[in-house]
């Protein structure tokens, strides 16, 4: 989260702050929330040097939410806040002793059962007027969910600034390349479309004059249920069925590594590998009319 072009700030310090935020009783560290309202994790870090911050305070509206967060071990200031699911602002403030340092704001929804990710960066407005080509700063990244599964789109949103009133340029980019799109590469807000199972990092870059800052959230992205196989044919035999069929025309995002055949009545069924579109179904009766069905199953 450190970045050297913002240390050549003269005269200044700059924090930045992750804010995770997750809506219902969901995943590790949810539990006890009603269906209404959900948590915010709101961690704020020092970018120059943690010993200059004594207090950080964190307020969330319309939520009516608000509270000074500690110091952790790892020198950041951290902690929770229960509030109410919907859109909310979140506010970070740091002090130093008496003197405020600096602010910063950042929006996102809060839905049940999504964990949103929010990041801001606080620049102190009480140091010297920043001097000239100064890099531009990335002050917020709003993620609605760290979660998605192929075909998913979320809304992706960055605000930036410029100490000397540069026009600045956004652009968007994954890691690793493949795991997904965006609808406005060039954008401060875009579509991201999940297009591969993995953890994706989605990147916002703001460039100004040459220089550039950038921030990252990282997305799980889950396989989808592939698509049905289309049988071609059956072919019945003494007590069997031999079936032949065509791949979906989706794999759900990752590699089909098998398929299964079943017969009804029955339960009957036949398992072959994912390069495999024959099975041979057995231990069926003669003279009995029998629906088969084809699935398949992906990594």
């Amino acid at each position: 989260m450190i970045d050297s072009d913002l240390m050549g700030l003269e005269g200044k310090s700059a924090f930045a702050g992750l804010l995770a935020l997750c809506a219902g009783a969901i995943g590790a560290g949810c539990h006890g929330t009603s269906t209404d309202s959900g948590l915010i994790r709101v961690a704020v870090q020092a970018q120059t040097t943690s010993a200059q911050i004594t207090r950080v305070s964190c307020a969330v509206t319309p939520a009516g939410v608000s509270a000074d967060l500690p110091r952790t071990a790892a020198d950041t200031f951290g902690g929770t806040l229960t509030v109410a699911v919907g859109t909310q602002t979140v506010r970070a403030d740091a002090f130093a002793g008496s003197t405020a340092v600096g602010s910063g704001t950042a929006s996102v929804t809060v839905t049940k059962g999504a964990k949103s990710q929010v990041f801001i960066t606080i620049l102190d407005s009480t140091g010297p007027a920043p001097q000239p080509d100064h890099a531009p700063v990335v002050t917020s990244l709003s993620v609605p969910a760290s979660t998605a599964k192929v075909g998913d789109q979320l809304a992706l949103a960055a605000t930036a600034m410029d100490a000397d009133g540069d026009p600045i340029a956004f652009s968007w980019s994954v890691s690793p390349a493949g795991c997904g799109t965006f609808s406005a590469p060039a954008a401060a807000s875009t579509a991201w479309t999940a297009a591969a199972p993995g953890d994706c990092a989605v990147t916002v870059t703001a460039t100004a004059k040459g220089k550039s800052d950038s921030k990252s959230a990282t997305i799980t992205v889950a396989a989808t249920t592939p698509g049905k196989p289309t049988i071609t044919s059956a072919t019945p035999g003494n007590g069997q069925v031999s079936l032949a069929w065509s791949a979906p025309a989706s794999t759900g995002g990752s590699a089909i590594t098998g398929y299964t055949a079943t017969s009804s009545p029955g339960g009957f069924f036949a398992k072959v590998s994912g390069t495999t579109l024959t099975a041979t179904v057995t231990g069926l009766a003669n003279g009995t009319a029998y629906t088969f069905t084809v699935f398949a199953t992906n990594a």
